[in-house]
């Protein structure tokens, strides 16, 4: 009897297990397809060069001294994102990226710095994790998210710009515009850029990416 009782409880266990794998299977699908769906963002977005970027960065809402400034004959791309409604979980936090859609997949633009905007203007630093490369993975116009490993060993196809971990908030990002490659400079940003929000957990896991502009 006892032996018959083990088993029971055994396969009883196999089957409760089962059945919160796939229910959190379909819970993630539907994070990846449907994440960031409530939250509520607005985008301004400028093109700078050496001459215009301090100014620039004052006028989306940045501080008026910085360490960042554009070097002589570069390009860079300034952007104000402001969101609400997004997920308030202790030790998670938001990224920005930026995207050259002139090509598909579209590029990653090299990430610089930013500041969360209002009065104290605390800036914030740009990062990579192999985490991300899970984006390429659910997003087609993610593709080029997904880090390059070959006999060189890896290669981390750019950088993200972490946003403060609040609900509700505004951001003052800046990325660069890399022309060494050949690519033409940008000239329309509205038609030209993609701009997305990613939300990464307290495990450092990546559970959905929003296309907030373009």
């Amino acid at each position: 009897m006892d032996r018959r009782r083990t088993i029971i409880a055994s396969v009883l266990a196999t089957v409760v297990a089962g059945a919160a794998g796939v229910l959190l299977k379909v819970q993630r699908d539907r994070e990846w397809a449907h994440g960031g769906d409530d939250v509520s963002v607005a985008v301004d977005l400028r093109l700078a060069d050496h001459e215009t970027f301090d100014a620039t960065v004052v006028t989306l809402g940045g501080p008026s001294s910085h360490q960042t400034g554009a070097p002589p004959g570069s390009q860079a791309l300034v952007v104000r994102a402001s969101w609400s409604e997004a997920p308030s979980d202790d030790g998670h936090h938001y990224s920005l990226i930026a995207l050259d859609k002139r090509v598909f997949p579209p590029r990653l633009l090299s990430a610089n710095g930013a500041w969360v905007a209002g009065a104290a203007t605390e800036s914030t630093g740009s990062h990579w994790s192999s985490a991300y490369t899970e984006l390429a993975e659910h997003y087609d116009w993610l593709a080029k998210t997904a880090m390059v490993t070959d006999e060189r060993g890896s290669t981390f196809p750019g950088s993200a710009i972490a946003a403060p971990a609040l609900s509700s908030g505004a951001l003052v990002a800046t990325w660069f515009t890399d022309t060494a490659d050949g690519r033409l400079p940008l000239t329309d940003p509205l038609a030209e850029v993609l701009i997305a929000l990613v939300y990464v957990d307290d495990d450092g896991d990546v559970r959905w990416a929003k296309r907030i502009f373009g």
